[in-house]
Order: C-alpha cells, then structure tokens, then sequence
C-alpha cells in the first residue's frame, strides 16, 4: 500500500506541490485550504495514475489530528456528495484587485464565478466539470444583460452597465465576513450582479461610479443626478457605506481608515418621470498610508418601502505623482 501526501495550500502552487509529492514516491496527493472552507484547487491533471483531491481546511487538520494517534487509511470511492460551498456568494480568494493603470474603477462588478460547474469539452471531463474564474464569472453578467434587453429592449447600450452596477449587492470582506466589513470596492466593484433588481428598477444614479484618482488636491465634489422612471415621486435618504482600504504593493494589507462623505442634503425628492441632482464630498482620511487605495459606496434608500440605490466610489490616496498605484 503506498503513501497518500497531505499537503497545506499556500506558499507554492499546486502544480509545485503535486510535482514534489509524485517525486516523493506519493501514490495519491490531498491538499487541504489554508482558510476555512473548501477551495477549487487541487484538481490537477492525474499523471502516472496519481490523483489529487483538494478538500477543507477543517477536514484537512481533522486527518492531521488523526495521524497523532497512528497510520491513517484513505479510501477513494465514486461515491458522490453535494457539499455547500461555504465562501458562496463572497469575493474569491483568487480575484484580482483594481484600480486601472490610469485609476479609474474596475472591476465595475462581480457576478458568480467560484466552483461552477458548467460544460466542458467532451474529451476532456466528459461534458461536464467544476471550474472557477473570469470563464465562469462573464458568462453570468452576459446572461443577465441577455435578460435585462429582453425585458427593457430599448435600453442605450452605454445604460446598461450603470443599471447593473446601481442594483447590485456589496459583500462582506472575504478574509472575515463576520466582521461586517465590506470588500474593497477596487476587487468587487459595485457588488454581485442582482438580475431581477436591476430588471425591476425604476431609478437610476449617474453617473454609476465615481473614480475620483489621487486624492493629493484634497476633497472631491461630484454632482449626482437622479432619475425616477416611477409613477410616483420618491425621496431618499443619503448614506455613506464605507468598503476596507488597501494598503502596501503586495499583498495586499487592509485599514479600516475609511473617507468621509458630505451630502449636499440629507434627501433628495425625485418627482415622477422626473430627475433632481445632488453633490457629495469625498475626502481621503489623511492617516491612511501614501499609496492607498479606498472606496466606498453612496446609498440612495428611499423612503418607506422600496430597495436601496448605490454608486461605488474608489479612489487613491497619494501625495505626490510617485505614489500613483
């Protein structure tokens, strides 16, 4: 009976690790997450009929405790189970980080895109397979663009990126959602596509972001305008709801030191059929690092029922033209 290597994710690649597990004389190869929850990796190409499973972290370290007390024996079974994907619906550990080369925001949103399972080549995984990333994350916002011309066809091309981004949901921080911090506004965008909210919309804010770039000349004004396409006027209540800063150029680190945001007025009234404008303030926290990055969204919720309205806001803070990141 050969050896089964159990491998902690992190420091090198998968492939890196598969490659020195075989080397080693491993018969089969389980790498197990270096965060809570399970991960799409460790589905590496079998080569000389050795295998990889990437599972858990908490399974991973129960099979560590387990080898305390002697020998482990790992059994591979096609039994099949659906297992809950417990970082489902967050920013995957995996996403890249905006802003652009000239400071504007991206991504301008997020859609699923982790643990997917969708066609494949037939030759390949038999029709079928479990993937993560951009491959998996476009074809949803182009599926619910489909949606949104069919049910609003005479929709502008240049509109529908700002209908997305004003219904779309912000997520908690990845790296610990129980804090109730949001993610950084440059890896999520506006949020996670909302389909059905973005269909049902009868407001729109524009412009849909605000990329304000270096924050060197000081506070930033900007004017909002507000379209009801109700059948009724709407006031709404202006919040500011502040996303995690990044700071340093690897990593990267985190910082709470969030912008302050002054509203021109606490409400706006929009009347039906109608627009009405207000402006916003941005001001970068001084104590924040040379260098980084903050964001954050303005929140139109209208009074009485009804779903709130946001426009993603990043910027970066520097103060001379070396710092630009």
């Amino acid at each position: 009976m050969g050896k089964v290597a159990l491998i902690e994710r992190g420091a090198c690649t998968f492939n890196e690790k598969y490659q020195r597990a075989v080397g080693a004389g491993a018969v089969q190869v389980v790498i197990y997450n270096n965060v809570p929850g399970i991960f799409a990796g460790g589905s590496i190409t079998a080569r000389d009929g050795v295998s990889s499973v990437g599972i858990a972290r908490a399974d991973g370290l129960a099979i560590l405790e387990q080898l305390k007390a002697g020998a482990v024996t790992l059994e591979w079974t096609d039994v099949r189970v659906n297992a809950q994907n417990p970082t489902g619906g967050l920013i995957s550990s995996f996403s890249s980080y905006g802003l652009s080369p000239d400071l504007n925001l991206k991504p301008d949103i997020g859609a699923p895109g982790g643990l997917i399972r969708s066609t494949y080549p037939l030759e390949k995984s038999g029709g079928y397979a479990i993937l993560s990333g951009t491959s998996m994350s476009s074809p949803h916002v182009a599926g619910g663009v489909a949606l949104l011309l069919q049910a609003r066809p005479r929709t502008p091309a240049q509109a529908v990126r700002g209908i997305l981004q004003n219904s779309a949901d912000p997520k908690p921080w990845n790296g610990n959602p129980g804090l109730g911090f949001l993610d950084n506004v440059h890896r999520q965008g506006a949020g996670m596509v909302d389909v059905d909210d973005a269909i049902l919309s009868t407001t729109k804010v524009e412009p849909a972001k605000l990329a304000l770039g270096e924050s060197e000349a000081g506070p930033a004004t900007r004017t909002l305008t507000i379209e009801n396409n109700g059948p009724a006027a709407v006031t709404y209540d202006l919040a500011h709801a502040p996303a995690l800063s990044t700071i340093g150029s690897t990593g990267p680190g985190f910082d709470t030191k969030f912008a302050s945001v002054a509203f021109g007025a606490a409400s706006v009234t929009v009347p039906a059929g109608g627009t009405a404008t207000v402006d916003v303030t941005i001001a970068a926290n001084t104590a924040l690092a040379d260098g980084g990055q903050y964001g954050g969204y303005l929140v139109f919720t209208p009074q009485g029922a009804g779903r709130p309205t946001a426009c993603p806001t990043p910027a970066s803070r520097a103060t001379t033209r070396r710092s630009r990141c």
